[in-house]
């Protein structure tokens, strides 16, 4: 057995961003293509959106999971499940860490700080997805200001940025040509590559042809990546109504 994983990849990212949708679809592919794969829900803040409300369609593809079943707990009192541990083990060839990218979130991650430690720098990248559709992510200025808070609070460094500009069923071609502007300025701010643009597949289509024709970066795109959405979430409710109004009937069930 391995002493590590192949691959570590830890996608982190604030509320909305769209990581845990990245997470279910690189883990589900992987997957798919054969990979022994773990995902780890470590985004501990965030009740609305989180991978492990799909936890049955990632055991269909047969993605290993893990997550605290601790939604609406205390970040700095988490008693996390010995089982993540579990996931600094060989064995597998592909580790994913689905983590919050307020400081809550990045405080939870820096719990595992000596194992990450103990990774080899190249089986270990650390991305941020950047959705300037969102709050906190609608220009570098605010893009850079969060980059800093997640690395302090988490203790690791960002290795590469994830340009998910989208709108749900609403997208277009300007979302992603949006986040490309803006995630051009972080990376040449910070020196950090772009590594992927996700986008649903007409979406994706339509800005890969604007690009060819404006001859926009290729560095500033990265590899396009075609995204299935699995997080579906009534946006408008949600910002009419808050939480507590969405997830009035999972509470019930308390």
């Amino acid at each position: 057995m391995r002493e590590y994983a192949e691959q570590y990849l830890v996608l982190t990212g604030n509320f909305g961003s769209g990581k845990s949708d990245i997470a279910l679809n690189t883990a589900i592919a992987a997957a798919d293509a054969g990979q022994k794969v773990l995902l780890v829900d470590l985004d501990m803040i965030n009740p609305y959106f989180r991978s492990s409300e799909r936890r049955d369609l990632l055991a269909a593809h047969g993605v290993d999971f893990i997550y605290p079943d601790l939604a609406f707990a205390d970040v700095e009192m988490l008693t996390v499940p010995p089982e993540v541990y579990g996931a600094f083990a060989g064995g597998r060839d592909l580790v994913i860490f689905d983590v919050g990218g307020d400081a809550g979130g990045a405080l939870a991650l820096g719990q595992f700080r000596p194992f990450f430690g103990r990774i080899p720098a190249d089986k270990l990248a650390v991305c941020a997805v950047i959705n300037p559709r969102r709050p906190l992510c609608e220009d570098a200025e605010h893009v850079l200001a969060l980059l800093a808070k997640m690395q302090m609070s988490s203790r690791l460094k960002i290795d590469g940025l994830i340009n998910n500009g989208n709108m749900q069923r609403e997208s277009s071609a300007d979302d992603l040509l949006l986040g490309y502007e803006v995630l051009r300025e972080v990376a040449e701010d910070t020196g950090l590559p772009v590594v992927q643009t996700w986008g649903l597949p007409q979406v994706l289509a339509d800005f890969a042809a604007i690009a060819k024709e404006q001859q926009l970066d290729a560095k500033y795109i990265g590899e396009m990546r075609e995204l299935t959405v699995f997080m579906h979430r009534d946006w408008e409710s949600l910002l009419n109504g808050g939480l507590s109004r969405i997830l009035a009937p999972d509470l019930k069930r308390l």
